[in-house]
């Protein structure tokens, strides 16, 4: 692998997902073959996201799907969740109240694992299913596509990734704590500017729940107020918001870790969007993208680019680079 060209991005993908599965699941060390399982699962999950997604974006593109591998990819994922979940409803029945071995874990009963909480909520087999592949979604994918184009934009920027050494040195080699990644300063910029121009969930949308008026978004130059009746449905484009000149400068479209030394958007970044619909992940996502970096610098002396082209974006359910992180690792 080393001094070879190899894609970061199916690691990357890989990595998350046994993050998020030991999160959800309990079970941190899974046999080759139940690996082997949940690489298929998430093959038939990636299958049908994408379609998912070009179905939403291009709703003619229907009549050219392969509806039949569509529907076996969304079955066999749902399969591979009931299964989990059968199994839980099941010792749940057996133990009554106490769920604390819901799952098996290596930590033992004290360790959180997301379906023992999910049972104490309900026990409606079809939401918990649902539960689980939405924090699938959310865990694997998005911290997976942040990596897979940091890394393709820092590779090409020898001055960012420069920066980043220098404060990367200054651990010694110690492994960094949470409070160690906070205080990585220009670490932080750079996922801040990576997000800006590349954010995962590059589109969302809210329903009002009654009559509302927005303070702006009216007549005939949008800075009027703005009446948005009961039950309509508002979308907005963050991956525009974030290149907006008259909040970024000039130079919105460029990508410049160094300006978050001055800027507080406020609204106006929307990475994980907001209000009480924020994502809760959030602060997981950034800390696990966060250790990701800084041991990938101190486990490699050289991470150098082999792809001299831009990212070419991509969009199913989530924001992607289509072409990956494409790189050359070298020892120290």
């Amino acid at each position: 692998m080393l001094n070879e060209t190899i894609d970061l991005s199916p690691r990357f993908f890989q990595l998350t997902a046994d993050v998020t599965f030991s999160f959800l699941l309990g079970d941190e060390k899974p046999s080759s073959q139940e690996r082997k399982r949940r690489q298929e699962v998430c093959e038939a999950f990636d299958y049908a996201q994408e379609n998912l997604g070009d179905f939403g974006n291009y709703g003619w593109k229907q009549f050219f799907m392969s509806w039949n591998k569509f529907h076996r990819s969304v079955r066999l994922v749902h399969n591979y969740a009931d299964e989990y979940v059968d199994k839980a409803l099941q010792r749940v029945s057996q133990t009554g109240d106490d769920i604390s071995d819901v799952t098996v874990s290596s930590h033992g009963p004290e360790r959180y694992v997301f379906l023992n909480e999910l049972i104490r909520v309900t026990t409606d087999r079809t939401k918990l299913r649902e539960e689980l592949l939405n924090i699938l979604l959310a865990g694997r994918d998005t911290t997976a596509s942040l990596l897979t184009i940091a890394f393709h934009v820092i590779s090409q920027r020898k001055e960012v990734m420069e920066k980043l050494r220098n404060e990367v040195d200054l651990l010694g080699g110690v492994l960094p704590g949470y409070e160690a990644l906070k205080d990585m300063t220009y670490l932080q910029y750079t996922l801040k500017e990576v997000q800006r121009l590349w954010p995962v969930v590059p589109m969302n949308s809210r329903m009002a729940t009654k009559d509302t008026v927005l303070p702006f978004g009216g007549g005939p130059d949008g800075r009027g107020p703005a009446y948005i009746p009961r039950n309509r449905t508002v979308s907005y484009s963050v991956y525009a918001m974030h290149r907006a000149t008259s909040v970024y400068g000039e130079d919105a479209d460029e990508f410049r870790p160094e300006r978050w030394e001055h800027i507080r958007p406020g609204w106006h970044y929307l990475p994980f969007h907001g209000g009480p619909r924020v994502c809760p992940g959030q602060n997981f996502a950034l800390l696990e993208a966060s250790y990701t970096i800084v041991r990938m610098l101190q486990t490699f002396g050289g991470i150098e680019s082999r792809d001299p082209h831009p990212i070419i974006e991509k969009l199913d359910v989530t924001f992607r680079s289509r072409n990956g992180a494409k790189v050359a690792l070298f020892k120290s």
